[in-house]
């Protein structure tokens, strides 16, 4: 005798935003008894992650029994889109009899893509779509990415499912307003709850490793969308190069952050940025910034310069914001200057020998208040001494260092 298609229709209440509907292939050991028990336990724990994180929840409307073979009724998928004709239910999912039966887990995760979550399984930004140069020579490598899928690949730091569900992302997906229709037109949706909580104005500030506010300059890059992959940024263009003011900070409006309008969907993505900043010599390390970075922190990103790493920069910090003082310490391959200044100055550094004849003269640099570190590219003689010479426009300070000791500093 061939199966039949049975309905099962469950009332919905009233209070629930999604009607959920569940197509099951009847096979040995996945009788009818067994669907309802897995339907509702899924729709019940789908109902309550949604309700913790503020949402009224979602009920079982639908669960279809349908003979071996039967799925895909209608539509593009007999997994994520069984039968597109009912077009009252928000979310569904088919359970064909030839695979293994999922975990509950796993029709969370593309129930919460369909909501408008992205994929963090898909939304990766690939090694081949990197083709930032500066110099003339490529900007990243292979370090700053891991291995995923064979393909180095930047992977966002956000999660859909954790030890619970991102209840973030489902705030995201709140004011979802599309109306009941064919399920891949909800699939198309792009993150738009993101870019409308997103600040107008967001702010960039820079500080010193001991968190005095410091003039650094910023560097920008802007991922562009990329059709190749969905929702995969194209980062190819040149950076722009911005600039905080005296007290660290730098506004830019959300079109001047991201290069354009927000965008964020199967077509790709310009939601991710790559930035670095830079003073006085130092770097941070490069750091990927997302929208929710900047939502979740009410439009304000962070950096901090790495400290300096040698004596002489120890030196200087410990002197600062009580003394001005110039410390110097070598190594094998280089001299190490450590600067503490009270007021922004344009600052020279040279080193000579004790007869007065010089060996090294840095360009002109301007410091702003604070602790500073510079590496000098200096080979020198291990037991011999030297002068390390500070000359600002106004004042020239001198130390002497024996190459190969401590450090010395006055």
């Amino acid at each position: 005798m061939r199966w039949f298609s049975l309905l099962l229709a469950f009332a919905v209440c009233a209070q629930a935003d999604w009607k959920l509907g569940l197509w099951w292939e009847l096979a040995p050991g996945r009788d009818s008894v067994v669907a309802k028990e897995f339907a509702q336990k899924l729709s019940a724990d789908f109902d309550r992650r949604l309700k913790a994180s503020g949402r009224r929840g979602a009920a079982l409307s639908r669960l279809v029994l349908v003979e071996s073979g039967r799925l895909p009724l209608a539509g593009s998928d007999p997994v994520e889109h069984p039968d597109l004709r009912d077009s009252a239910i928000d979310l569904e999912w088919g359970i064909p009899a030839n695979r293994p039966l999922p975990t509950p887990r796993e029709i969370e995760e593309t129930w919460l893509r369909a909501l408008g979550c992205p994929d963090p399984s898909t939304f990766a930004v690939g090694w081949d779509l990197f083709l930032l140069q500066e110099n003339g020579k490529p900007l990243l490598g292979t370090p700053q990415f891991p291995l995923l899928h064979g393909l180095w690949a930047h992977e966002p730091s956000w999660k859909l499912v954790d030890s619970a569900v991102d209840t973030f992302c489902l705030r995201l997906a709140e004011a979802d307003t599309l109306p009941h229709g064919p399920r891949l037109t909800r699939k198309e949706t792009a993150l738009a709850r993101l870019v409308d909580i997103l600040p107008e104005t967001l702010t960039v500030s820079v500080r010193d490793a001991i968190g005095h506010p410091i003039q650094a300059h910023v560097f920008l890059w802007h991922g562009r969308p990329d059709a190749r992959r969905p929702y995969a940024s194209l980062f190819d263009g040149p950076f722009d190069t911005l600039e905080t003011d005296s007290s660290g900070l730098l506004r830019l409006s959300r079109e001047r952050w991201f290069g354009a309008a927000p965008r964020h969907g199967r077509e790709g993505s310009n939601l991710q940025a790559l930035v670095r900043a830079s003073a006085g010599g130092r770097s941070t390390s490069w750091r990927w910034i997302e929208p929710r970075d900047l939502v979740l922190d009410s439009g304000r990103l962070a950096l901090v310069l790495p400290a300096g790493e040698s004596q002489a920069w120890a030196l200087a910090s410990r002197a600062y914001p009580t003394g001005e003082l110039i410390a110097a310490q070598s190594d094998t391959g280089a001299v190490w200057v450590g600067i503490s200044l009270l007021s922004r100055s344009d600052v020279v550094l040279r080193v000579l020998e004790p007869d007065g004849r010089e060996l090294f003269r840095s360009r002109a640099f301007n410091l702003a208040p604070g602790a500073w570190e510079r590496r000098l590219p200096l080979h020198l003689s291990n037991g011999s001494a030297y002068d390390l010479r500070l000359d600002t426009p106004i004042s020239r300070r001198l130390v002497r260092f024996v190459a190969g000791a401590s450090a010395s500093a006055r």
